[in-house]
Parts: C-alpha cells; sequence; structure tokens
C-alpha cells in the first residue's frame, strides 16, 4: 500500500540492484548510473564495502558521522542506519540495530528540514528501550530497559519476542495513518 502511494508521488524503487559506488550526487550500479539530489539507500545488516569504495571517511565500513548524523566531509549529508557510526556519550558507537536506524531515521528527518529552513540542527542522543534475542519459538532471553531494567530468560522471551516484531511492523509500516487516510 505505502509503495503505490510513494510511486504516485513519482518515486521509482529499484530492489536487486547491486551498488558499485556512490558519489556526491550519484549512486552507480552495474548497468546503471542514477543522478539525484537526494539518496536514500536501504540494505543489509551491517557496514558496506561502498562505503569505503566510495571515498567515505570510514571504519569497518561505518562512516563515522557527526553528532546531528551529518557527514564529516558534507554537512548536507545525513547518513543513518548499519552505515554509520554516532559516537555515544561513553565514547563507543552505538550499536547498529533496527531500533538505533529507526530512532536516527526520524532524527535526520527532523535535522534535514532545520537544514533546509536555515535552523540549527540538534545533536542525536539514544536510549535503547533493550534488547530481545529469541532462542527457539518458544524460548530467549531478554534485557528490557522500560520501567527499570529487567533480565529475562526462558519461556515468557517467546512472546515478548513477537510483541516486539509486530510492534516494529506496525510503526515501520506507518499503520496509524494508513488507518486514517481511508
Amino acid at each position: 500500500m505505502q509503495l503505490i502511494i510513494l510511486e504516485k508521488r513519482g518515486v521509482e524503487f529499484f530492489v536487486s540492484t547491486p551498488i558499485i559506488e556512490i558519489t556526491k550526487n550519484s549512486v552507480k550500479s552495474k548497468d546503471k548510473t542514477f543522478n539525484a539530489n537526494t539518496i536514500i539507500w536501504t540494505t543489509g545488516v551491517k557496514g558496506s564495502h561502498v562505503i569505503a569504495d566510495s571515498g567515505y571517511s570510514q571504519r569497518r565500513n561505518r562512516v563515522m558521522v557527526k553528532d546531528d548524523l551529518s557527514s564529516s566531509d558534507d554537512p548536507n549529508e545525513f547518513i543513518i542506519g548499519d552505515v554509520s557510526a554516532v559516537m555515544s556519550a561513553s565514547g563507543r558507537p552505538y550499536p547498529t540495530t533496527g531500533q538505533i536506524s529507526i530512532a536516527q531515521a526520524n532524527f535526520a528527518a527532523k535535522n534535514i528540514d532545520a537544514r533546509i529552513k536555515g535552523q540549527e540542527t540538534k545533536k542525536f542522543t539514544f536510549k535503547s528501550l533493550g534488547t530481545v534475542c529469541s532462542l527457539g519459538p518458544k524460548n530467549g532471553v531478554a534485557e528490557i530497559n522500560v520501567l527499570g531494567h529487567w533480565k529475562l530468560k526462558g519461556r515468557e522471551v517467546g512472546p515478548l519476542k513477537k510483541i516486539v516484531n509486530d510492534r516494529s511492523v506496525l510503526e515501520l509500516s506507518n499503520f496509524k495513518e494508513m488507518l486514517a487516510s481511508r
């Protein structure tokens, strides 16, 4: 449903298209160069060699970004997700998780809007809600940082993992907006 809305607004999707290089105003695949002023690339679960191959200053295929999530090389580029490394207050990069990627996306959008309006950007901070790891369909371990600090293991984690997954799907699919547009 969301793809149709975006396509009607002129968004083109290229899936299963290996990227070999990113430049300031283009993305290059084996067969085609995509010229663009705005590049949004969603992929994988780890930093990609394409980052290093494209000339970004990086560490372990992750671009070290400023605290507002912008590139050190170009303040108009915002780099988020698995290919970005933003330092936490402890001096270590935040982990590459879906939870932080969603938070970065929302935050970067606000900073891009601020930059367009000539306003100051804000510093990104992140507080993890916790981690849930399933060990089979009815077992797992979890560390939850909501209403205190909870450590769980065993059978109660299975249903918790399902709740977390369902919440993520609803959040990413923008289910609330889909219902409102009917």
